[in-house]
């Protein structure tokens, strides 16, 4: 059934009061995020540019030169392993020359969620939460020993299982560009790679250990079906390991899967700083690094031009989490006010809407002109005018405030 949960005006207030110490806490924080997130941003930006105008093109990458070490460098070509990369256990081998094979182990389970409402009755509030039951392939077993009965169904589900092995990554001895090495940050920064998928011939050569349980399915993995009995839940039908079914289409609680992610051979385009015959990252004077690695062929300049986007993008969504901390911190503050009028729930309404705009208002002004002080201690030609309009919008917020105050005590005077 729903659970039904009931809290009283002065439960509201309490509980209002308790968030004034964590809204102080974001309100603080959000000016170190912000004015972090503007040095960060110009010194990402000073670095880029730095990195532009010493970057030295390599066009011959069969051979190491001495005359770039120390240097940051750019260049395109095949990355790609001498050795076959192979999992043990399932004796399961990547194409040749790939530089990285990884096994993804994964169980089907019962997966609880909830979804409430609360509604105002009188002066209490109503909160009504239902539990929902999916059924999903995830990285660990859930306990469900804690679940409530769906309310879809009207039935308790228990969720069977465990991992039969864990995920293990298998990376080549030898990964190379041309005649340089790459580390296994650099390869890693090649992505996940392509499903390598699994077939019934690959599962005639699985070792003796591992062929009587786990089973070739159609979408490219191997499953493993899980053992169950009658007192499992409901809507599981009894089975045992190794019955005949393409697992893939019809999973059931419990059941593994086994699927393998390979980093082929590819070509590369990469700006490092060249040690040696491989790479390290690049520190700029601002103390930023530059490690930049792409799968295809980039010029330096189409990289450099992605990166800048990438550091203005951050930026703006920095300042925007930063600008909503701060508003979620002041409107914590000031709750309690909104709490005090929820008695009556239209004066309640008004207030909060009353404070939120309050605060954004503030954290706005507030957030412009940190990001301003920020930008004056780099770039004095942007920040000046930022800080000029930040301390115009906090002053006309406290103008507009000061006016409706002052109509407020002009409408309470007798005439």
């Amino acid at each position: 059934m729903a659970e039904v949960e009931y809290t009283g005006w002065g439960s509201r207030i309490m509980k209002a009061i308790a968030g004034i110490p964590i809204g102080i806490l974001l309100f603080l924080a959000s000016f170190v995020l912000l004015f972090w997130n503007e040095g960060r941003a110009v010194h990402r930006a000073q670095a880029l540019e730095e990195g532009k105008a010493n970057c030295v093109e390599v066009s011959d990458i069969t051979k190491v030169s001495p005359d770039n070490n120390a240097k940051l460098v750019h260049m395109t070509g095949e990355a790609k392993a001498g050795e076959t990369v192979s999992d043990p256990m399932f004796a399961i081998s990547a194409p040749a020359r790939s530089l990285k094979l990884t096994r993804v182990v994964e169980i089907y389970q019962w997966v609880e969620r909830s979804e409430s409402k609360t509604v105002r009755e009188g002066t209490k509030d109503k909160k009504t939460t239902v539990y929902y039951h999916d059924k999903k392939w995830v990285k660990e077993p859930v306990d469900s020993s804690a679940f409530k009965v769906d309310d879809a169904t009207g039935q308790r589900y228990v969720n069977v299982g465990n991992l039969p092995c864990k995920n293990e990554t298998f990376r080549a001895k030898d990964p190379m560009i041309g005649a340089y090495k790459l580390t296994a940050h650099q390869v890693d920064q090649m992505g996940a790679g392509e499903k390598l998928p699994v077939t019934s011939e690959m599962q005639a050569s699985l070792p003796a250990a591992q062929k009587s349980q786990w089973t070739a399915a159609s979408d490219g993995s191997y499953y493993k079906p899980a053992v169950r009995t009658l007192d499992d839940s409901p809507d599981d039908a009894p089975s045992k390991a190794g019955a005949k079914r393409d697992p893939s289409l019809d999973p059931q609680i419990g059941d593994a899967r086994v699927s393998f992610m390979a980093i082929k051979p590819a070509t590369i385009s990469l700006v490092y700083r060249q040690n040696g015959d491989t790479f390290e990252p690049y520190t700029a004077k601002s103390g930023s690094a530059i490690e930049l690695l792409v799968v295809g062929t980039k010029s330096s300049q189409e990289m450099f031009a992605e990166e800048e986007q990438a550091n203005v993008t951050m930026t703006w969504i920095l300042r925007l989490v930063g600008l909503i901390v701060m508003a979620a911190g002041i409107f914590l503050v000031l709750n309690p006010l909104a709490t005090v009028f929820d008695i009556i729930p239209f004066l309640g309404g008004l207030a909060s809407t009353a404070i939120a705009l309050f605060a954004i208002l503030v954290s706005l002004a507030l957030s412009l002109i940190t990001i301003a002080i920020g930008w004056v201690a780099y770039r004095p030609l942007i920040g000046i005018p930022l800080l000029v309009v930040g301390l115009a919008v906090l002053g006309g917020t406290g103008y507009l405030l000061a006016r409706a105050r002052g109509k407020k005590k002009a409408l309470a005077q007798p005439t």
